[in-house]
This record gives structure tokens, sequence and C-alpha cells, in this order.
């Protein structure tokens, strides 16, 4: 039990982290418009269902639970039909490839969120803890949500 707690205490003081405004910018230009990343993202705003997009790294595969492995070329349409799916979505690290699909997050629940709905619960979550660009799409808003380590913002 003691371990659990020191892991869950570790878990709260990283998602603290601070973030250089140079590395938010090169965030930014990834999902900057003309980019076929940018396309995907307006696209799956369009189909009117949202989505949780994230960015593979080595620190989540611990908290992705079911879902299937897709192992793909990423591509706009892909992604724009994949994300009407519930689940999430896993990117490769370099964004060529779709990895996944219908994927359920399970980030600690010791992280603090503003966000209320559960798909934006998942992202920022999910982000703090591992350090990733998780994006979320919102059905009901429709807007774009980025979440980067510690760091939220509402793409226009």
């Amino acid at each position: 039990m003691e371990q659990k707690r020191d892991v869950q205490d570790l878990l709260v003081k990283t998602a603290n982290e601070k973030v250089s405004q140079e590395e938010f910018l090169s965030i930014l230009k990834l999902v900057a418009p003309g980019t076929s990343f940018r396309t995907a993202i307006d696209g799956a705003l369009k189909t009117g269902k949202g989505a949780l997009i994230v960015i593979e790294n080595e620190s989540l595969l611990p908290i992705i639970d079911g879902g299937f492995r897709i192992n793909c070329k990423f591509t706009p349409q892909k992604l724009i039909e994949l994300s009407k799916m519930d689940g999430a979505l896993i990117l490769s690290k370099d964004m060529k490839r779709i990895n996944a699909a219908n994927v359920l997050l399970t980030p600690s629940s010791q992280i603090k969120s503003a966000e209320t709905g559960t798909r934006h619960k998942a992202a920022e979550r999910t982000a703090k803890q591992t350090k990733t660009l998780a994006i979320a799409i919102s059905e009901r808003r429709s807007e774009i949500t980025l979440f980067y380590k510690n760091v939220t913002s509402s793409v226009p």
C-alpha cells in the first residue's frame, strides 16, 4: 500500500512541471492550419461525434486498456473515419501511423482535472501523467482542446 501511495504522490508532483514557450509553440505547429493533421482534426470535428487522439510514447502503454491494433499509415481520411468510433485513437510518436483505435485510457484519478466531461478529463489526465499530447474534440461544444503536460489550450 505504501508503494502505491508513493507512485500516486509522484504522479501529482510531476503533473505540475512547467512547459517552455518554445516547447508549446512546437506543439501548436503540429496542429497548424494547412497540415494534414489539422485537416484530420477539423474533419473529425465536422463529423459531430467528438474524438480523443493521443500521441504515443513509452509512458502511455501502461494506461491503455482494450481497443485494437490498427498499425496503418496516417491519412486524414482514415483518422476521420476511425474518430467516429468510441474510445481513443493512438498515433505513433512521429504521427505517421495510426497505431490503435477504440482504446480506453485509464490515467490515475489522483491527478487533478479542471475538466468535467469524461473525454476531456481523460485527455487532461493522460497528458499530465504521460507527458504527451492529447487532443479532445468536443461533441457537444464543437471545440478542439489540446492538452500537453500541464498546459491546456483551445484551438481556434
